[in-house]
């Protein structure tokens, strides 16, 4: 038998192996004399027996575990005479909703029965029929979870006090409520994703529905800039002509309409596309529907002209002054309203009337009483009425001297004959020889 090595006494003499020399006492040890369970094999050959090793230790640890012999006796045994069941325990379907009930949203234990469910549920007290049916039906017939039970509640309250379930994101119940410092916002944001995925909860969505719900956040936008354009326009009896910077309080009204207005060509160009057999335009933002195209035409039919927000704005300014008993000026800065000077948009209206569209001469004509000016005289026609003036003062004073200052009066108009014979005298070489001998014929005289 061999006699095992004691561990920490060197060996004297090494024997030699085969195809190994003899190592001498004093010859320091090598890694197989320190491990002799590990002398002659291979590095890798080593490595691979210690992977193989830990991949069976791993595929024990996911293999299920056998019930061990001696279980550990439940420490409900430890109270004196009780006697514990050693057969599996049957599982508790309704254990994880009555833990779901009885936790809040922070995971913290709750009282497992309310104090309002306990009198509800004492048959000795008078009951209300109503609320004992609203009990069974969300405990027993269709139970739901805390958190949709604690936001149903917050949000009928909410609907009795703001007539609406506009509820901003960042809303929480106030500290009076029940529930109170609920994120009632954030509840009902996440319930418009159901509802809007095609996939909602029918019971669900007609609560909300009793209740007024908003399911789209567009709709919910939508709304608040038209109850703020309605404000806008009774303030300031212009109906929805707004201009860009108008406000009320912080909402910016102004930029909501000009971004309505182009939604709504958007959605008249959409319509010629479509009724023209074209290709329908891409890239663009989403048009503006019929049903808020109706609500904003409520509140003013002319909400959206095809011609400048602000001449339908200054119209009505002016449409104003005149109803309330005033005139427009033919000069400007005689009657300013409303930081717009009425006289001189009149009289820009009068000069470029031939360049309107046809409702804005009508509307000019029919309500103001703005026509258009007069029309400029061609050069040859200013040409025959200087001339006629000439004609006339030659007739009566016998010569063409006439003074530069003189204004001659030819029917209905002045003509300022002084001036523009002292103008011909100085381009006469540039005349047409026509007019200079009908000049000459007067008596002119040139130099």
């Amino acid at each position: 038998m061999r006699r095992r090595r004691l561990r920490g006494r060197p060996r004297l003499h090494a024997r030699p192996g085969p195809g190994r020399r003899p190592r001498p006492a004093h010859a320091p040890r090598r890694r197989e004399d320190r491990h002799p369970g590990r002398a002659g094999i291979p590095r890798p050959r080593r490595e691979a027996g210690r992977h193989a090793h830990l991949d069976r230790v791993q595929r024990a640890g996911q293999a299920p575990c056998r019930t061990p012999r001696t279980r550990r006796p439940h420490r409900e045994a430890h109270r004196p005479g009780h006697i514990t069941d050693p057969r599996p325990r049957p599982r508790d379907e309704t254990r994880d909703f009555d833990e779901d009930l009885d936790q809040d949203d922070d995971g913290e234990e709750a009282p497992a029965v309310s104090r309002r469910a306990k009198d509800l549920l004492r048959f000795s007290a008078p009951r209300d029929a109503r609320q004992l049916a609203a009990f069974i039906e969300l405990r027993v017939l269709n139970p739901e979870r805390v958190h949709w039970r604690r936001g149903i509640q917050a949000v009928q309250r909410y609907a009795k006090e703001h007539q609406d379930l506009r509820v901003p994101y960042d809303y929480r119940t106030p500290a009076d409520w029940s529930p109170a410092d609920f994120p009632l916002g954030v509840w009902v944001t996440d319930c418009r994703p159901h509802y809007n995925t095609g996939r909602p909860d029918p019971d669900r969505t007609a609560q909300l529905q009793t209740l007024g719900m908003v399911w789209s956040h567009f709709d919910t936008t939508f709304e608040e800039g038209l109850t703020a354009a309605a404000k806008w326009a009774d303030e300031h009896e212009v109906g929805l002509a707004a201009p860009v910077d108008a406000v009320l309080g912080e909402y910016p009204v102004g930029r909501w309409l000009k971004n309505q207005r182009a939604a709504a060509r958007r959605a008249a160009e959409l319509d010629r596309c479509r009724t023209e057999g074209l290709p329908e335009p891409e890239g663009t933002a989403a048009p503006l529907s019929d049903e808020h195209r109706n609500a904003l035409e409520e509140i003013d039919p002319g909400w959206c002209p095809t011609w400048s927000i602000d001449w339908q704005r200054t119209f009505r300014l002016a449409w104003l002054h005149i109803k309330s008993g005033g005139t427009l000026p033919d000069k400007a800065g005689v009657a300013i309203t409303d930081g717009e000077d009425l006289g001189k948009w009149a009289t820009a209206q009068r000069a470029g009337f031939a360049k309107l569209a046809m409702p804005q001469q009508a509307m000019l004509t029919g309500t103001l009483n703005i026509t258009a000016a007069p029309a400029k005289h061609t050069r040859a026609e200013m040409w025959a009425d200087n001339l006629t003036a000439a004609r006339q003062y030659h007739e009566r004073e016998g010569h063409l001297e006439v003074p530069r200052s003189h204004t001659e009066p030819v029917g209905d108009q002045a003509v300022r004959l002084g001036a523009w014979i002292s103008q011909q005298r100085v381009k006469a070489t540039k005349l047409a020889p026509e007019r200079v001998k009908e000049l000459t014929d007067l008596g002119m005289r040139w130099r």
